[in-house]
């Protein structure tokens, strides 16, 4: 994206990027200092968390309105054939089926822990209310996917100017919000998909596609853990 910003509109790029990342991770941060905000220990605690992003997602909307005044999504939706988004989706899918069987083995044969006591207490409650089992994926895929790529991706290649840096500093800050999961895996993982799918929208500026693969990959794993 070879487009000249003026020093306040990088300022308030750079404001947009620090500040929402800042709050998506204060959950993590308030963590290490003993106050835990979404314990996971009941149904209403969950449908407290995925609440969180959205609320981040209508700030961060009002933030581009007024202060930014550009659009949210800043690379023009592309359309394409049916066959087009088949073809992707199945493409993105079976990348990340990959990603994840080499990661697991990998982190197998080294010994690190793969489970997960905040994702154990997490299926544990979704077998309560199966209605989570959609609506946690649903938030996941669409609020993570307009913040991470449709904002942070487009935001840091207008300041980079740099594709691939644009690409690996937003696929990093993805797998770091996922610390509070506990295990390097649950790093690692999203830092490979937000790869894939920030690769994806950069080539074919089209992020419905990166949604819905966003909203299929962590709704087989939670439907799997939850039945």
């Amino acid at each position: 994206m070879n487009q000249t910003l003026l020093r306040s509109e990088k300022l308030h790029f750079i404001i947009g990027i620090s500040v929402t990342v800042f709050i998506l991770a204060l959950p993590v941060l308030l963590k290490w200092m003993g106050l835990i905000i979404f314990p996971y220990n009941n149904v209403q605690s969950v449908y407290l968390k995925i609440s969180y992003p959205w609320v981040i997602l209508g700030l961060l909307a009002l933030y581009v309105a007024k202060i930014e005044k550009y659009p949210f999504l800043c690379w023009t939706e592309q359309s394409y054939p049916l066959s087009f988004y088949l073809k992707a989706v199945f493409i993105i899918m079976f990348l990340s089926f990959i990603c994840a069987l080499i990661i697991g083995l990998s982190a197998k044969l080294i010994g690190f822990n793969n489970k997960s006591d905040v994702t154990n207490r997490l299926i544990h409650i979704l077998q309560k209310d199966k209605l989570l089992v959609v609506f946690v994926p649903l938030t996941a895929g669409i609020t993570e996917e307009l913040i991470c790529r449709g904002y942070l991706l487009t935001r840091l290649e207008m300041l980079f100017n740099k594709p691939a840096v644009s690409i690996a500093v937003s696929a990093i800050i993805f797998g770091l919000l996922h610390i509070s999961y506990g295990t390097i895996v649950q790093i690692l993982l999203p830092l490979c998909l937000g790869l894939i799918y920030a690769t994806h929208y950069y080539k074919y500026r089209n992020i419905k596609v990166i949604i819905v693969c966003h909203f299929l990959w962590d709704f087989i794993g939670l439907y799997i853990g939850a039945r």
